[in-house]
C-alpha cells in the first residue's frame, strides 16, 4: 500500500483497526516515552475515526470494507461490530429501489441512424467538382 498514490476507501478502517490492535498496543518492552507516543497516537485515531462507535458502522468506508473481498472475514472486528455492519448493509440494500427490467410494450425501440450518415451532410444536394465535369449526385 505504500506505493499506491490513491488509497481506496475500503482500506481506511482495516488499517486503523490494525494500527489500534497490533502496532499501537503497549508492551512491556516499550520505554515510557514510547508508551506515551503510542497512547497519544491511539487516542488521536480513536477520536478522529471513532472505530468502535455505532454510527461508524454505517459509514461509507466501513461498508466498502465489508464489500471488499480482501476483508470479507472482517477479522479485525468484534462479533458485535460484524453483526452491526451486516445489519447496516442490509438496511442500505433495502432502501435501494428495484427497477422493473421488463420492456414496456408501448415503447418503441430507438431507430438507429445509418452508420455513415454523419459523412453526408445534405444528401439531397449535389456536389459540383472543379473543372468542366457535370453535376454528380451523391448516393
Amino acid at each position: 500500500m505504500c506505493s499506491d498514490k490513491h488509497v481506496a476507501s475500503s482500506d481506511i478502517y482495516p488499517v486503523v483497526w490494525g494500527l489500534l490492535i497490533n502496532s499501537l498496543s503497549c508492551s512491556s518492552d516499550d520505554s515510557a516515552s514510547m508508551s506515551r507516543v503510542k497512547e497519544t497516537i491511539r487516542d488521536d485515531l480513536k477520536r478522529r475515526f471513532r472505530p468502535y462507535a455505532s454510527e461508524t458502522v454505517a459509514s461509507i468506508p466501513v461498508v466498502t470494507s465489508l464489500l471488499n473481498i480482501r476483508y470479507k472475514r472482517l477479522n479485525f472486528l468484534t462479533a458485535e461490530l460484524k453483526k452491526s455492519m451486516r445489519a447496516a448493509l442490509e438496511e442500505m440494500m433495502e432502501e435501494v429501489p428495484l427497477r422493473d427490467h421488463t420492456r414496456d410494450e408501448r415503447q418503441q425501440p430507438e431507430t438507429k441512424r445509418p452508420r455513415y450518415s454523419f459523412l453526408i451532410r445534405f444528401p439531397d444536394k449535389c456536389f459540383k467538382p472543379r473543372g468542366r465535369v457535370g453535376l454528380v449526385h451523391l448516393p
